[in-house]
């Protein structure tokens, strides 16, 4: 993955939205850092106490329908249309990362207009099949513990659709519950796209390897995280399916050449 950006003299947070930031009264630690990233509709879910509300850096697929759910969400909590671009410049954001390998996601006429405006970085360039393996927050880590920051804090993830408060609100906004698959395991499906062990299975080996600091439910979520014999265990899974099992043979080799090369 290319990296354009050198964060080695900020300390960074990465917050996310799980359930387990209620209450957590986070907010002002998280203001406290030089960069604040958050990832798609995380944008508007800005309580204070517990999330902060610093945002400047965003992460987003840029699929038409993750963008489009931000705008409606906005537009209903403030009773104001604005693009996804003109959103970030209320909130004063400098950089957006793009992660799709699909250049018609966000090669338009509104991306033309704003890419002067922000330092927009697609991460697509030199591993694309990376981004559709794992998720937005996932790659979002990856990515910014390439930018080597000073320091970095990751708050507020832990891969299942256990949500914020007002979260599951949102989403009806835009026409109905929003479904996504982040709860799978690798028990339970052929493969490995947004698998929720093999996702807190890789962060907790870049964890071990990088020792950034995490909030006391993710430590508690990746300590309790058995990843023994895990390499083999997820390799067979993708041996036993019937589907695409060289392409997902290539992704995960792909990923944990990531998590064993110096970033």
């Amino acid at each position: 993955m290319p990296n354009k950006l050198n964060l080695s003299k900020d300390k960074v947070c990465i917050v996310s939205y799980s359930k387990s930031m209620e209450d957590s009264n986070l907010g002002k630690h998280i203001n406290s850092f030089d960069k604040v990233v958050r990832i798609n509709n995380g944008i508007n879910i800005l309580d204070k106490k517990d999330l902060g509300s610093k945002c400047d850096m965003f992460a987003c697929s840029f699929f038409g329908g993750k963008v489009a759910l931000i705008e409606a969400c906005y537009e209903r909590l403030n009773k104001k249309k604005l693009s996804i671009y003109e959103i970030l410049s209320k909130k004063k954001t400098e950089v957006i990362f793009v992660f799709t390998n699909n250049k018609s996601h966000y090669d338009n006429d509104e991306f033309t207009k704003n890419k002067e405006k922000f330092n927009i970085i697609i991460t697509n360039q030199e591993n694309p099949i990376i981004y559709y393996m794992i998720t937005t927050g996932l790659c979002t880590i990856i990515t910014i513990l390439q930018a080597k920051p000073k320091e970095l804090f990751v708050c507020g993830f832990d891969f299942t659709m256990y949500l914020y408060r007002g979260y599951d609100d949102l989403y009806r906004i835009y026409g109905g519950k929003f479904v996504e698959r982040l709860n799978k395991t690798y028990e339970e499906y052929q493969d490995l796209y947004h698998s929720t062990v093999f996702e807190k299975y890789i962060l907790k080996k870049l964890w071990q390897k990088f020792n950034f600091t995490i909030d006391e439910n993710m430590v508690k979520m990746l300590e309790e995280l058995d990843i023994s014999d895990m390499d083999n265990r997820l390799f067979q899974k993708i041996l036993k399916g019937k589907l695409f099992q060289d392409t997902y043979i290539n992704y995960y080799n792909d990923i944990i050449k990531i998590i064993e090369s110096p970033l």
